[in-house]
């Protein structure tokens, strides 16, 4: 979460987030500040499990509860949903244009180093859409 967390913030915000420094809830503050909202697919976490059928079991899994979290957002029609991470974008991707056809969705392959410049003109290439 702290890679994601620097690079969006550094994205939206232009500002650079670090661990050791700044605090992690005030940031996630200012990012819905400006519309952003970050939820994890999944809130078990899953990038160490090697077989790929266990991955998207999880995800899937946690699909109905992903569903309620951004039916809670205070979302107008039309707003952006950045699905950030492969294991994400193939398993739940089709679902989520689907059942969430009032909103734009991007998929954006996750940073590869905090503060990633691709990353940021990924992002920002899909807000300004």
């Amino acid at each position: 979460m702290q890679i994601l967390l620097s690079s969006v913030s550094y994205s939206f915000l232009d500002k650079k987030f670090y661990s050791k420094r700044d605090n992690r809830e005030a940031y996630l503050e200012d990012l819905m500040r400006h519309g952003v909202f970050l939820l994890d697919a999944t809130y078990e976490p899953i990038n160490q499990i090697k077989d790929k059928k266990v991955r998207q079991s999880r995800i899937l899994g946690a699909y109905p509860q992903l569903k309620t979290n951004i039916n809670d957002l205070p979302m107008k029609e039309g707003a952006k949903i950045l699905l950030i991470h492969r294991n994400v974008i193939e398993t739940i991707g089709g679902a989520l244009r689907e059942d969430f056809a009032n909103y734009k969705i991007y998929d954006i392959a996750f940073p590869r180093y905090h503060n990633d410049e691709q990353f940021k003109s990924r992002i920002r290439r899909a807000v300004e859409n």
